[in-house]
């Protein structure tokens, strides 16, 4: 989040949205690109969360909120959205701030180490919610294209021109690629802080990066942060092989997916790790201080630069 943002932000703005959906902010903000907040409507959890509109605009909440509802409609499990006093999915605060409110999702966390088989769990769920979004249509609201959040996501980068002009490179081959009838509003962040297990029950939840692409850029971010980050220095290949094959064969159990797709899957991890290296050092900067982020950014600039790549699977042994 920018600074700036964070600066024009203010309990009034709190506020504002308690009015506007009923409810009552009842816990501390939390939040990488938005402004998170527990609340209660009535005697029921919810999640708030507000964006600053030069992120998020009112018609592409109402965008996600009404893709959401349509595949809730159909029996994914996703968390449902709440409409104002107003009767919007959307809405408009001061300063350009815009919010929504949604149902808190059950369950927990997902770790490897509680779910042996997540990759496959993620696999089905993810076919079985693009089967039911195929017939979707907006009705006021609206989404990204993938050549809009490419060019939107130009503004990330750094003043290095060498890093710019591989992120085009890449950014070119993609948008190069048919559009079948895989190419479909999509979730687009599929990892596992944006979903809970309540026994054997996903629910995926922050659909606000959902955008137009192909099914197969989906499948790649998945793969992209479930495989280990040790695997980021090219450790413990057979780990990383067996995660990826595994996520697409229960793919395939509830929806085909082509070869020809299964070979554009490096091209969509190589496009998310360029993106997170810019958004990474644009929030945090060239040197985090712990965890997963100081890992990936190792060397990161180097790496992308030498076209390597991002981790050591062989797509083609299960094309």
């Amino acid at each position: 989040m920018e600074k700036r943002t964070r600066e024009l932000f203010g309990d009034d703005i709190k506020k504002q949205a308690e009015e506007a959906f009923d409810i009552d902010i009842c816990g501390d903000v939390r939040g990488f690109e938005n402004f998170i907040f527990p609340a209660k409507r009535g005697e029921e959890d919810c999640i708030l969360r507000i964006s600053h509109s030069n992120r998020r605009s009112a018609d592409l909440i109402e965008g996600e909120a009404e893709f959401v509802h349509y595949l809730k409609g159909r029996g994914i499990s996703v968390p449902e959205f709440y409409r104002t006093l107003n009767g919007d999915f959307a809405a408009e605060f001061d300063r350009g701030f815009t919010g929504c409110l949604m149902e808190k999702a059950k369950g927990n966390i997902a770790r490897m180490t509680e779910y042996p088989d997540l990759p496959a769990r993620i696999g089905r769920f993810m076919a079985g919610y693009h089967n039911g979004g195929l017939d979707f249509d907006h009705g006021k609201g609206r989404r990204y294209d993938v050549a809009e959040d490419i060019e939107r996501n130009r503004l990330f980068f750094p003043d290095d021109w060498k890093i710019l002009e591989e992120y085009d490179r890449i950014s070119n081959e993609i948008l190069a690629l048919p559009k079948d009838e895989s190419f479909q509003l999509i979730h687009m962040d599929f990892h596992q802080g944006n979903f809970f297990i309540d026994g054997d029950h996903i629910t995926l939840f922050d659909w606000d990066d959902s955008m137009y692409s192909w099914h197969a850029n989906d499948i790649a971010v998945s793969i992209f942060y479930l495989i280990p980050p040790q695997c980021l220095k090219g450790e413990n290949p057979e780990r990383a092989q067996q995660i990826a094959e595994e996520l697409v064969a229960a793919y395939r159990e509830k929806r085909d997916v082509t070869s020809n797709w299964i070979e554009q899957l490096p091209l969509f991890i190589k496009y998310r790790e360029i993106l997170l290296y810019a958004v990474i050092l644009r929030s945090v900067g060239p040197n985090p201080e712990r965890g997963w982020s100081k890992m990936f950014m190792e060397g990161r600039r180097e790496i992308i630069l030498s076209r390597k790549p991002t981790y050591p699977v062989d797509f083609n042994r299960f094309a």
